[in-house]
């Protein structure tokens, strides 16, 4: 469900923040899009960041946004 897959993505980005480390476009292989996008298929290092974004988007226009803080 939504709800799940929301709770999902607010503990993996926990987990980043706290080990300082997100992990890679999986499936990535070829950049077919923008050059200035900064993908890369593998783990790189969040050395500085200290906060993260987590916006989603519900049925019926339901929004909602969350700022976590390592």
């Amino acid at each position: 469900t939504l709800g799940a897959a929301g709770v999902i993505e607010t503990l993996v980005t926990i987990e980043a923040l706290q080990r300082g480390q997100a992990g890679g476009n999986v499936g990535l292989t070829t950049l077919g899009v923008d050059p200035r996008l900064d993908l890369s298929p593998a783990p790189r290092s969040l050395a500085r960041a200290r906060h993260a974004l987590k916006v989603g988007g519900g049925f019926g226009g339901v929004q909602a946004a969350l700022v976590l803080e390592a």
